[in-house]
């Protein structure tokens, strides 16, 4: 949170709380790249199990995303996010990379994020 509140998205108030209580915010892109909030969970193990959630999600009827998952100083668990994501949608294909240093400035060491491509068949 703390990239967060030095990039102006969260308060150092909201950050007080989150951290008291727990809480990881979960971000989302428009289709315009604009960063909006997509959620929270309560702990580490639960934003990254509502993470794979959201990006299977949004992939149903996609008969088979090819998965990118960016990363932060994580490679470990962007491949455990990876191997998640591949073991749920089989067919599908996944590959890591390092998120470029001008977003991980915002986002903090250990961040991941999930995208996909893919053409939509309804």
């Amino acid at each position: 949170l703390d990239a967060l509140v030095r990039g102006g998205r969260v308060t150092a108030g909201q950050r007080a709380l989150a951290n008291a209580l727990g809480v990881v915010p979960l971000l989302t892109l428009s289709v315009s790249g604009r960063a909006k909030p997509g959620g929270a969970a309560w702990g580490f193990p639960r934003a990254c199990a509502k993470l794979v959630e959201k990006a299977l999600a949004r992939t149903r009827g996609l008969p088979a995303p090819t998965w990118g998952v960016a990363h932060f100083g994580a490679p470990q668990l962007a491949a455990r996010i990876a191997e998640e994501l591949l073991g749920r949608r089989p067919g599908s294909d996944a590959f890591l990379m390092e998120i470029a240093p001008v977003l991980a400035a915002h986002a903090g060491p250990g961040a991941v994020a999930v995208g996909f491509l893919g053409l939509r068949t309804r």
